[in-house]
């Protein structure tokens, strides 16, 4: 696997973005399909590849990547593309979500946009916008436990991770450039988060990944994945000593 300096040193000069954008999002890849094999297996069993690579994300690099974009929750409803196709044994094919829970999710901390002449019209959507994929599923503790996997599995399509793996990894990796729904400027904080550059209230959103904050999650990814892939070949060894 290419090492995080040779990412670094193509990353240090601008124009070699797209190459280390296309290194960063296939490590990541390998490393999510390698996860999802053994460590992740029990949590990754019949997901597709997005759905493993943002799960990974979640437990590999903490609360950014367990963010879910509100904005993008609200377009794929105003989409009507509220049902979930599952190979999962205990679930329906085409598993729609509950009524009640379509109104929430469209309507949550999302309100009418104000007119152009007022200053929020023009502010740019943050991270700090959104919630917390367990923040979200508190609001649904009186649905049954099957139902809670489904709107959890449902959510997790709109996660920092899903939009990453859409519109970076899967661009990068086959066309050499981000996607539509991505963007390449240098935002506030864009070294340490994932940035917007779509408005509070603008669905779908357009969310950026720079090479400098995506270096750092890739550093602690490869960290995480190797002290717990150390720790499962020991487990076996250390249950047999007398």
């Amino acid at each position: 696997m290419t090492d995080k300096d040779s990412i670094t040193a193509l990353a240090s000069n601008q124009t070699n973005n797209y190459e280390a954008n296309i290194l960063i999002w296939s490590c990541l890849d390998i490393l999510s399909n390698l996860w999802s094999k053994r460590i992740g297996k029990s949590k990754c069993k019949l997901l597709g590849s997005r759905l493993i690579f943002a799960e990974f994300l979640c437990d590999y690099y903490g609360d950014i990547f367990q963010k879910v974009s509100l904005s993008d929750v609200w377009h794929r409803i105003d989409k009507e593309n509220f049902y979930l196709a599952s190979k999962k044994p205990n679930y329906n094919c085409d598993y729609k979500l509950p009524d009640k829970v379509i109104e929430l999710l469209q309507n949550l901390k999302r309100s009418s946009p104000p007119i152009d002449l007022e200053p929020d019209s023009r502010k740019l959507r943050t991270i700090s916008d959104d919630l917390n994929l367990k923040d979200i599923l508190t609001k649904f503790d009186n649905y049954e436990c099957k139902q809670m996997h489904v709107i959890r599995e449902w959510l997790m399509l709109s996660s920092y991770g899903a939009i990453a793996y859409k519109e970076m990894r899967n661009s990068y990796v086959h066309e050499g450039r981000g996607g539509k729904g991505s963007h390449g400027f240098q935002l506030h904080e864009f070294k340490t988060r994932p940035t917007y550059l779509s408005y509070v209230h603008t669905t779908p959103p357009k969310m950026g990944f720079s090479v400098e904050f995506m270096l750092n999650v890739l550093s602690n990814c490869i960290d995480s994945f190797e002290k717990d892939s150390i720790k499962l070949q020991q487990d076996p060894v250390s249950n047999n000593v007398s």
